[in-house]
């Protein structure tokens, strides 16, 4: 995919990838990201949508080595803040744990992320160095997320 994809691609591609299938989609049980829980809140309901949110990975994108590295090498310096919110949010707001799956489904969601990402300006090699870096750290996004909430 190239930097000038854009979102009207998806839904084409999802009748396509659904007209092709002869097969009818399954639900799987995939693995998630544990979320710690504050005052009954999910951490990860603190993302791009909440001033707690915004702040947490803000600091987060600032204080965490390989997170940095990789937006710096990345990402316009302008656009790290945007980058850093939807890799977090891919990272550990979008799994879920029963997914409805068919035959091309996984490289369809690829895309999609792949899409987002490119929107926020994250070149093509930084996506999944990025999406990584944000998953070995949610640790770290957590607790920022928790200090600021109990901060209040």
């Amino acid at each position: 995919m190239n930097q000038k994809s854009s979102a009207r691609e998806l839904p084409q591609s999802v009748s396509q990838a659904l007209k092709a299938d002869s097969q009818p989609p399954t639900a799987i049980d995939t693995p998630v990201p544990s979320s710690p829980v504050v005052g009954g809140v999910p951490l990860y309901a603190f993302d791009k949508h909440t001033r707690l949110g915004k702040q947490a990975i803000r600091q987060f994108a600032r204080e965490n080595d390989a997170v940095r590295r990789c937006l710096e090498q990345h990402v316009a310096d302008y656009r790290a803040q945007a980058a850093a919110c939807v890799a977090a949010f891919y990272a550990d707001a979008a799994p879920v744990s029963c997914r409805l799956t068919w035959e091309g489904s996984l490289p369809l969601e690829a895309m999609g992320t792949e899409n987002d990402l490119l929107l926020e300006g994250v070149g093509e090699q930084g996506i999944m160095p990025l999406l990584r870096a944000v998953r070995d750290n949610l640790d770290h996004l957590n607790d920022i997320r928790a200090r600021l909430l109990k901060a209040g």
